[in-house]
């Protein structure tokens, strides 16, 4: 028992690694529970870097060498940051129905609740959080470093060298902090990154639409990313949290998010290899956006997403050059070695898979929501193009596929189309609830660093 609660607390302590971020003033405008869940992210990505840089300069990771300086530093900055001149708070719009604002409220924590059952009671654990996600955490722990040589190792290669640490090495640290490997209380952290996810995608929508906007479409994302993270199986592996960074990049993108955006861009690539390539659809999404969505995006944001995507692409690719990982899967087809005769049965067999434990109504809703307001899509532009685009990347990609179909994309596509479905669902959202009249007059402070 004492162990349990060391493996779930060193989660928390996480906030004191990322505290920094929560005194940015951009955040500080979220409201507490948002700030505490910006600071997770940060401590995410504290303890990522570190262990890459601690692993090359071949210092144990203990509790100690990871936990004292870094926590010494964060505090220390965050105790100076919150000396500075706090940052106005403005009412933050309409509050709409007290009875909306209930029923957002308990769907939420009961949609919260159920995932965590599930999760707990080992209902939808990952496959690759056994092969992989939660072996190489258990090892890292027990060597003290990421164990490049092993790998490396050719009757390794389900343990996939090539995949970004974020996720193993959060793991690890709860390992290192709790003497051991605690397989089943970990797979709530599935669970604490919808929470993170919710707390945060809320406040940005109430900063900037008010708070009849955010109880509108709180309920439904969470529901939708709730079922479909257990009925993918999701539980330990890196889904989650990579559905958690691309709504909230994409959602601080958008509508302005400050600090958040180059914390999330970076989290999204040092998550899963997919990661990199939803921060440039994203990216790319954003430079359009800048002419055809309202409101636009701005310039600084896209450059911070960028360089931000860039830096953590570039650590972790330095890393694996350094220390012989593949930087490239060699389990994958070449890039040009297409099968075009195979795009219908690509296309029926990807949505025959996409599911995501509703029966398809998470993504027929919202596709019928999308299609009924039209008329307001430059509100929804960029959220919407960017799902549009991780489908269609995908639907490309399993043209070089050559084994049977069905048995691939049966295990891969319910968990690689979750971030699509989650900004499909904020698209939706913003097309119902959020009016572009709205967007000028709501406090918008969010552009801030």
């Amino acid at each position: 028992m004492t162990n349990a609660f060391l493996f779930i607390g060193a989660k928390f302590l996480l906030l004191l690694f990322g505290a920094p971020a929560a005194y940015a003033p951009s955040v500080q405008q979220l409201g507490i529970t948002a700030r505490l869940a910006t600071a997770y992210i940060a401590g995410h990505l504290v303890i990522s870097v570190a262990a890459v840089a601690f692993s090359l300069m071949r210092i144990e990771m203990t509790m100690l060498t990871m936990a004292v300086p870094f926590a010494g530093f964060a505090l220390a900055c965050a105790i100076y940051l919150s000396r500075r001149r706090p940052v106005a708070i403005a009412p933050p719009g309409s509050d709409g129905t007290h009875a909306g604002a209930r029923f957002a409220q308990i769907t939420t924590v009961t949609t919260l609740a159920c995932v965590f059952v599930a999760l707990l009671a080992t209902r939808a654990t990952s496959a690759d959080y056994l092969y992989f996600w939660g072996a190489k955490a258990a090892r890292f722990a027990e060597v003290g470093r990421i164990d490049a040589a092993l790998l490396v190792t050719p009757h390794m290669i389900h343990l996939r060298g090539l995949y970004p640490p974020l996720v193993t090495i959060a793991h690890t640290w709860s390992a290192l902090v709790a003497g051991e490997m605690l397989w089943v209380e970990n797979l709530a952290s599935a669970g604490g990154w919808l929470v993170v996810g919710t707390v945060i995608l809320h406040a940005l929508l109430r900063e900037k639409y008010g708070r009849a906007t955010a109880n509108g479409i709180i309920p439904f994302w969470t529901v939708a990313i709730g079922a479909s993270l257990i009925d993918s199986f999701s539980g330990g592996s890196a889904e989650a949290p990579l559905v958690c960074f691309t709504t909230l990049g994409a959602a601080s993108l958008f509508l302005g998010g400050g600090v958040l955006t180059p914390l999330c861009f970076a989290a999204m690539v040092l998550t899963k290899v997919e990661g990199t390539m939803i921060a440039v659809l994203c990216i790319g999404a954003a430079m359009l956006a800048r002419r055809f969505a309202e409101p636009r995006p701005s310039m600084r944001q896209i450059v911070a997403a960028a360089s931000s995507t860039a830096a953590a692409y570039l650590m972790w690719w330095g890393f694996q050059r350094l220390e012989g990982l593949p930087t490239s899967d060699p389990m994958r087809q070449r890039v040009l070695d297409l099968d075009v005769s195979r795009f219908p049965a690509v296309i029926v067999t990807m949505m025959a898979n996409m599911d995501a434990g509703t029966l398809g109504l998470s993504w027929i809703v919202a596709l019928s929501v999308v299609v009924f307001c039209v008329g307001r899509w430059r509100i929804a532009f960029g959220p919407l193009l960017v799902s549009l685009s991780i489908v269609g990347f995908y639907a490309v990609y399993y043209l070089h596929e050559r084994r049977p179909l069905e048995l691939v994309m049966g295990w891969e596509v319910p968990r690689i189309t979750q971030p699509a479905l989650s900004l499909l669902v904020l698209a939706a959202g913003l097309a119902l609830h959020a009016r572009p009249q709205e967007a000028e007059t709501a406090h918008d402070v969010l552009s801030a660093p």
